[in-house]
């Protein structure tokens, strides 16, 4: 009898020992394939708005570098238009040089490398002489004032009234002739002055040519 006991209850010994084994839970993840294809258009947004920012801040310095020196451009050619127009102002209100009177002139007559013989009359007086590059003919005639030189000289000899140089002809007024005459008066000394040359016209008041 005791052995049917002890075989009955060995069955409720093991169904209590397998209802104080303790229960293991184990969770259950879950995952969600939506969410990586959900992400890619908010990088390429954020993409597109770095690349946005970095161009607007790279334009911004740009316009900040250059701005000082397209001012300073301005500046320096505002600056300079006002010079150029205060040159010209005072260039026009400059007035020209008047013309010396020819008893105030010296009246230099020279020659350039190799000697010439030069006949003058200065106020009526005659002389002959030979100037060279070092020595030059010096006149102060009051009224008037006439030079003969030969013309195969013409490109060796220089006149200076006052410190300005005259441009003199190359050849006489006529071609028959073999000398240059000057001729020099009250009468066109400020024209001479003037145009800075002594011409032949048709009234040989600057230059006269004589005969052989």
């Amino acid at each position: 009898m005791e052995a049917l006991q002890d075989y009955a209850s060995l069955p409720a010994n093991q169904g209590s020992q397998i209802a104080d084994e303790p229960r293991t839970y184990r969770s259950e993840v879950l995952t969600d394939d939506r969410s990586s294809s959900s992400s890619l258009p908010t990088i390429i947004l954020a993409v597109v708005i770095l690349g946005l920012g970095t161009v607007g801040v790279l334009f911004l310095l740009n316009y900040l570098s250059n701005k000082p020196t397209t001012e300073l451009a301005n500046t320096e050619a505002d600056l300079s238009a006002n010079i150029n127009s205060s040159s010209n102002t005072n260039i026009a209100n400059t007035p020209a040089q008047s013309a010396p009177s020819m008893s105030a002139s010296k009246i230099e007559f020279k020659a350039v490398k190799a000697p010439v013989s030069v006949e003058s009359v200065s106020d009526n007086r005659k002389t002959s002489s030979l100037i060279t590059p070092e020595k030059p003919g010096v006149f102060e005639a009051q009224q008037n004032l006439t030079l003969s030189y030969s013309k195969s000289q013409a490109q060796n000899v220089q006149m200076i009234i006052n410190g300005k140089s005259i441009n003199l002809p190359s050849a006489p007024a006529s071609p028959n002739r073999n000398a240059i005459v000057l001729e020099i008066t009250n009468d066109n000394f400020k024209r001479i002055w003037e145009s800075g040359a002594i011409t032949f016209n048709a009234n040989n008041t600057n230059a006269r040519a004589t005969p052989r």
